[in-house]
């Protein structure tokens, strides 16, 4: 029988949690099913199918990220994966293309993505978006700190507090940068995957709460997941919370979704740290999101050539103008182009990942970029969750 691409129901459920623990090398448990269905059963999931069997699969969730206080509809991509005699057919290729289709015709905005490969991915438009800052010290290296009482900081099993939590999370900059906005079922199904995650919440003395630490403990290694605070003091008495585990524990970790490297504001900066790239991103819809972009200035009608070889309506002149804070985008035909890009550096200059000065010095952008680069964020995006 003929491999056939279909948009995946509840009767294809245990043949795509069957891949999956094929594809990425997992262990069955009733635990892990749980939290796959979740997810499963909230996204919109495709597959390729022969012989009434899953053998290949893309599931695209639905969230909504953040972006300087503007919320846009996203798709983010999650659990790309074939069989091995089934892989290199061109199954993964023909699914992202119907993934995104439905997400453009949806309203979708953005879409993001964890790639295996980046080349890969770039074929659909996606481009390197999102950083992480790697912080690791040996215990020897911690700093001493004398660090008055001031509030308290009390542990929790992160299923416990997830909602206080995401509480905090919500004002933070870490929400705020293109992150996402932490749906009850997705908080959920976070506790539910990671079942090992702890928290440290810290407390004021009016019994406020100012910020948290999500970490894991493992055998000689401290892991910090999430580290959100509102104030200095927060920061302090978390800093303080992780330095009292020295003895436990020989290696400390954080992966910081914030890439840029901040070891001065360490009492020992004398910390091994590295940038890697995490996520990467595309728009899906050009015209929505240069319509409600959150833009710093103010300019007169200019013309953007957009280059996107998987969403047909993306490609085309657009005109943009920003004037009093009112924002006009027409497509057009008949005019010159300010400047030419394709959507994936339109993508990342937008985000504010590159500005399009950088880009245009690097050969990936063509033209006048001086008055739209001005009115851009330019602030690096922020993403700490992963699907």
């Amino acid at each position: 029988m003929a491999m056939t691409n279909i948009k995946l129901d509840k009767n294809h459920f245990d043949g795509y949690f069957d891949l999956s623990i094929y594809a990425f090398n997992k262990t069955v448990s009733a635990e892990r099913k749980t939290f796959f269905k979740k997810l499963y059963d909230h996204s919109s999931d495709w597959g390729s199918v022969e012989s009434g069997q899953v053998v290949s699969g893309v599931i695209n969730t639905p969230l909504m990220t953040n972006f300087h206080g503007v919320s846009f509809k996203m798709g983010g991509i999650g659990y790309v994966a074939s069989y091995p005699e089934f892989a290199g057919q061109g199954s993964i290729g023909q699914l992202m293309n119907l993934a995104l289709d439905e997400m453009y015709q949806d309203g979708t905005t953005l879409s993001y993505l964890a790639p295996f490969s980046y080349p890969f991915y770039r074929k659909f438009g996606y481009e390197a978006t999102f950083d992480q800052t790697v912080y690791r010290m040996n215990a020897k290296d911690l700093p001493r700190l004398k660090v008055k009482a001031i509030g308290h900081v009390e542990r929790h099993p992160y299923s416990e507090v997830k909602n206080d939590l995401n509480e905090i999370y919500k004002k933070n900059q870490l929400s705020q940068q293109g992150g996402i906005e932490r749906a009850e079922w997705w908080l959920t199904y976070s506790a539910e995957k990671h079942p090992n995650w702890e928290t440290a919440v810290y407390y004021n003395e009016a019994n406020e709460l100012e910020g948290y630490l999500v970490y894991q403990r493992e055998a000689n290694e401290f892991k910090i997941v999430e580290w959100v605070y509102q104030t200095s003091e927060s920061w302090l008495q978390l800093q303080n919370f992780v330095i009292k585990h020295q003895s436990a524990y020989e290696w400390f970790s954080y992966e910081s979704p914030i890439g840029q490297p901040l070891p001065d504001l360490l009492a020992n900066p004398q910390v091994d740290v590295k940038i890697k790239p995490y996520m990467m991103a595309r728009i899906v819809n050009v015209a929505d999101f240069l319509m409600r972009y959150p833009y710093q200035h103010d300019f007169d009608a200019i013309v953007i050539q957009v280059k996107d070889t998987n969403i047909a309506d993306n490609e085309g002149q657009w005109q943009v103008s920003h004037i009093n804070g009112q924002t006009t985008v027409e497509k057009i035909t008949d005019k010159e182009p300010t400047l030419v890009t394709d959507i994936q550096n339109l993508t990342r200059s937008m985000m504010g990942y590159r500005t399009m000065k950088q880009l245009k010095q690097y050969g990936f952008l063509l033209g006048d970029v001086t008055v739209f680069d001005h009115a851009l964020i330019k602030d690096q995006p922020i993403l700490s969750d992963y699907f």
